[in-house]
């Protein structure tokens, strides 16, 4: 990459600095690599995360069309349990991400002022791939099952081919933005800033660039969308194609049209914006947009402003990128009301700024300040390194505070139900039923780990998990809702039925699950070193996690 662009370089100034540069970017990659191997993560303990290690093992489609991310994962399977594979799939992804920044960062910036401007070019480079490598949220993304550190890498990659005037080049990238499609839908949200990196490249051949690139990306798209109209199963209620569009709208919400005339409505939308970038409504985990402990500083978001307003200033084609990069999610948030989650989208987005905003504000501040013996180069280092260091200090907090318990920030009773689990899955029978307790808000970590069929909790209801072709446990086209005759008949016909708690019918309507005609009896109690104890595959998580004594309810009827 170095030659590459050393060769399309008019000055041998280029390729001398950033050869120099260049070996900051590779330490930056291997420290991320050791932060992301230390809390690499072999196991599902989350919502999505079980769902995708299920679906790899399985024939079942995830919730939404991650296509292109769960052909890499069946691929990593080939070698490896899908929980590692999945997990190593995102460490290739991120670390990726790292190289693939830098080289991004490079050419925008360059592509205003390539000679005067190639010094800063690399600074900014280099400090924007540490900003990112060193950030808490993308160091734990990196080794879990998560779709976003693959999904950030072929985006990066799609933006680093499009440097090269090359026709073929620009072709690849457009395949690579279409699989980056398949990957994850929400990629659609990049299209306005790619494509303006594509019809800002070469000023003589716009049109025809741009018709060449989204052809190619709509050529992959569209084939994964066959792909996917092949194996949805066919509904005879309704069309294929419409269960495709609506299999590729995923769980997005419907517009709601009729508040958009509400000051309040808009009001709302624009606190939970706000919410969503300083991440104070996340307390999944805290991980932090950028590397804070409760949320994007405030210090991070104005210095990314002010990277911004700097780029859009004496760099214009890098400022118009990354001010369109994030514009079409923070709209989608806004019109919709709702925060959906963000990805990598604005933790990408922060580091990729700050480090130009850093190297400013220090200039800025050596101006005002550098007086005497002092030369005002060397005060805007130490004041731009200065700054540095209070963006990292945060995301080293977090790092040393979970160093020894990687699990800290996850949901107690996620690890409570999962030692349950466990042990279900070495004792129950195989045809037996779980119902899902009412404070586990996660649909797939019961059912993963114990290997039985369950009863999902939605709302007040129960549905029961019926395979029904190759749709995911998560949805509902999966289920069958769960009535007083059809548990009847289960615990008739001599099938298992449990509980985790006395009374997990209390909620249900009469009319469709009456409780009063099931009694719970407490058939033994789960100890968590019990548990740990005892043999299984799932060793490596027992012994991790926290819990507390878990009564096991066996359902009869009166």
């Amino acid at each position: 990459m170095v030659l590459e662009l050393a060769r399309s370089s008019r000055s041998c100034y280029t390729f001398i600095v950033m050869t120099r540069i260049a070996p900051g970017a590779l330490l930056v990659g291997l420290l991320s690599a050791a932060l992301v191997a230390h809390f690499f993560k072999p196991y599902p303990d989350g919502w999505d995360a079980a769902e995708y290690c299920w679906c790899v093992r399985s024939d079942y489609l995830p919730h939404s069309p991650y296509l292109g991310y769960f052909g890499l994962g069946k691929l990593f399977a080939i070698f490896l349990d899908p929980p590692i594979a999945l997990s190593s799939l995102s460490f290739v992804g991120g670390i990726a991400s790292i190289g693939l920044l830098h080289a991004a960062q490079l050419a925008l910036l360059r592509s205003d002022r390539p000679a005067a401007r190639t010094g800063d070019a690399a600074v900014v480079a280099t400090v924007s791939a540490l900003l990112l490598g060193s950030s808490y949220l993308f160091i734990r993304q990196s080794g879990t099952q998560e779709v976003y550190a693959i999904q950030t890498a072929l985006l990066l990659l799609a933006l680093v081919l499009l440097a090269s005037r090359s026709g073929p080049r620009l072709i690849a990238s457009g395949l690579v933005y279409g699989f980056a499609l398949a990957v994850h839908q929400s990629s659609v949200f990049v299209l306005p800033a790619l494509a303006f990196a594509v019809f800002s490249s070469q000023p003589d051949r716009r049109s025809r660039n741009l018709l060449l690139w989204l052809g190619a990306a709509a050529a992959v798209a569209g084939a994964a969308c066959l792909v996917l109209y092949a194996l949805l199963p066919v509904d005879p209620a309704e069309s294929r194609i419409l269960g495709l569009l609506r299999y590729l709208r995923g769980i997005s919400p419907s517009p709601p049209v009729r508040l958009w005339l509400e000051p309040r409505f808009w009001a709302d939308s624009a606190s939970g914006l706000l919410d969503r970038v300083t991440c104070v409504d996340v307390p999944v985990s805290q991980l932090a947009i950028a590397t804070c402990p409760v949320g994007a500083s405030w210090f991070n978001v104005v210095l990314a402003g002010v990277g911004l307003l700097v780029a859009w200033r004496h760099r214009l084609r890098s400022g118009l990128f990354w001010g369109l990069y994030p514009a079409p999610y923070l709209a989608y948030e806004l019109g919709l009301g709702r925060n959906l989650d963000a990805g990598l989208y604005l933790p990408l987005l922060l580091p990729s700024l700050s480090g130009l905003g850093a190297l400013t504000l220090g200039r800025a501040l050596a101006l005002s300040t550098g007086s005497g013996s002092l030369s005002r180069p060397l005060v805007g280092r130490s004041l731009g390194s200065l700054v540095l260091l209070l963006l990292l200090l945060p995301s080293a907090g977090l790092v040393l505070r979970h160093w020894e318990a990687p699990d800290r920030d996850a949901s107690v009773h996620h690890s409570v139900w999962m030692l349950a689990a466990c042990w279900m899955s070495r004792h129950l029978p195989r045809d037996a039923v779980v119902l899902q307790p009412a404070v586990e808000r996660n649909v797939n970590l019961l059912p993963y780990y114990s290997g039985l069929r369950h009863a999902l909790r939605r709302g007040a209801l129960f549905m029961l998990f019926e395979p029904r072709g190759p749709y995911t446990p998560m949805n509902l086209e999966a289920y069958g809702l769960l009535t007083t005759a059809r548990l009847g008949e289960l615990i008739r016909s001599g099938r298992a039925v449990y509980a985790l708690e006395s009374d997990p019918l209390a909620r249900c309507p009469e009319e469709i699950l009456d409780g009063k005609l099931f009694a719970w009896e407490v058939e033994r109690t789960l100890a968590p070193d019990e548990i740990r104890a005892g043999p299984g595959a799932h060793q490596r998580v027992t012994a991790r996690l926290p819990g507390y004594p878990v009564p096991l309810y066996r359902g009869k009827i009166r």
